[in-house]
């Protein structure tokens, strides 16, 4: 137990300075280049984690949990990942230049046709780097794995603070290239204390992995478009500027969030060897001490939201701040979908986190086009906090009628608990500061 809440602990930690430089990122974009700039950085970086969603067929799921669970060895793994990313990639390339002309003039309205060879360049790389990801979750180098994704953000907040100024759009591109190269050094790097890939691939295990990915895959899919389909109604009716202004409302309302993701990310191949039981029990317990923690903080955020979003991205971004009052309850609902997901793939049922969101998902897709061109970003916010609600309330239906657990020691906090919990974290410093 210690060591979860060490491991959770660290990856928080993590997450915060991730955030910190986030909230760098976004106040340099802000200020130079503003809700425009803003708007076509956030498509370029959706458009490339929608491509890798559904191109990585969940097989990075399938590295986490046969490897964590110990159903396959690392070195049949890493070899997989080389192959699957090559081959995986020829497609989307393919794809991607096919369909050129149509992307550039919908989804991606209002981008310069350089930018998108630049995404198409970085295709692969996303790839791999995924899979290095996963791979290090899978043996649950926990420390390592934060180690990774902070290297990440800290290059991309250093090359934006030094060439956005200078050169402005193509700053913010630059380290967008920079930072994902960086990323795939250092993961090579890092998997090297590991065995080296093989020669040969294991097709049965490709099998095995494609098989489990897939169960889980359409939900991650649905998950992300949740969360981030409507940049792209947004562009396709308004415009880059608004995509922007939604943006900025999206990151800041998202940073109570963050905290049942540190949780999740260590609860997956954490419960992966445990029993049905044993592993419900826990999932139960981590998620209602999560939601009362998160509770707080969105309590704080409503109260001081307003502030931060003037204070750090200006008044070009005022328009922000209502959109992230409507958004923050169904934040609160994400943070119930994130940890049942986790719950759903460690214990190897991964098929019904994909049921758990496609509800929202089409609820998603429908009210966007209902109540963006009515009403504009506002309708994008609504949509999206009732489908983050729909999924939510699927989720707990489906695990509480699936693992048995009453719907009171899902939500409902115990203060013994809340105590407990204090005393781990003063473990925690105190084992920091020796």
């Amino acid at each position: 137990m210690i060591e979860y809440f060490k491991k959770s602990f660290v990856t928080y930690v993590n997450l915060l300075l991730r955030l910190v430089l986030l909230a760098g990122s976004n106040v340099i974009i802000a200020n130079y280049l503003g809700p425009s700039g803003k708007g076509i950085l956030s498509l370029i970086m959706s458009f490339l984690a929608i491509i890798l969603m559904i191109g990585m067929s969940g097989v990075d799921e399938a590295n986490v949990y046969f490897m964590s669970s110990g159903k396959a060895p690392h070195r049949k793994i890493i070899t997989n990942a080389l192959f699957h990313t090559f081959f995986i990639s020829c497609i989307c390339i393919f794809i991607c230049i096919v369909f050129m002309k149509w992307f550039i003039t919908n989804p991606l309205k209002g981008i310069d046709i350089k930018y998108f060879y630049i995404i198409i360049m970085l295709i692969p790389f996303y790839f791999i780097n995924q899979h290095f990801r996963s791979i290090l979750l899978g043996h649950r180098a926990i420390y390592k794995y934060n180690i990774l994704i902070i290297a990440q953000f800290i290059v991309l907040f250093l090359i934006q603070l030094i060439f956005i100024p200078k050169t402005g759009l193509f700053g913010g591109i630059l380290a967008i290239i920079v930072s994902t190269f960086t990323l795939t050094l250092l993961g090579s790097i890092l998997l090297l204390k590991y065995e080296l890939p093989g020669i040969s691939i294991d097709f049965s295990l490709m099998k095995k992995s494609y098989f489990f990915g897939m169960k889980s895959q359409l939900g991650i899919i649905f998950s992300f478009l949740n969360q981030r389909l409507d940049f792209f109604v947004v562009n396709f009716f308004l415009n880059p500027s608004q995509v922007g202004i939604y943006a900025i409302a999206v990151v800041v309302a998202e940073l109570p969030w963050h905290l049942p993701a540190a949780a999740a990310t260590v609860l997956f191949p954490w419960i992966a060897d445990k029993n049905k039981d044993e592993a419900a029990k826990f999932t139960a317990y981590i998620l209602r001490n999560i939601l009362f923690f998160t509770t707080i903080m969105i309590i704080v955020l409503a109260l001081f939201g307003k502030y931060i979003i003037i204070t750090l991205f200006g008044a070009a971004f005022q328009g922000s701040i209502v959109l992230m009052y409507v958004l923050l309850p169904g934040i609160l609902a994400l943070s119930i979908t994130r940890i049942l997901g986790s719950h759903f793939q460690g214990s190897g049922r991964p098929e019904l986190g994909t049921i758990m969101v496609a509800f929202s998902f089409i609820e998603t897709i429908v009210l966007d086009i209902i109540l963006i061109p009515r009403f504009g970003t506002l309708g994008a916010a609504i949509a999206s906090s009732i489908a983050y609600m729909t999924s939510a309330i699927v989720g707990l239906f489906i695990f509480i009628r699936i693992w048995h657990i009453n719907i009171f020691e899902i939500v409902i906090p115990r203060w013994q608990e809340i105590i407990k919990i204090r005393k781990f974290i003063q473990i925690l410093k105190r084992s920091k500061n020796k």
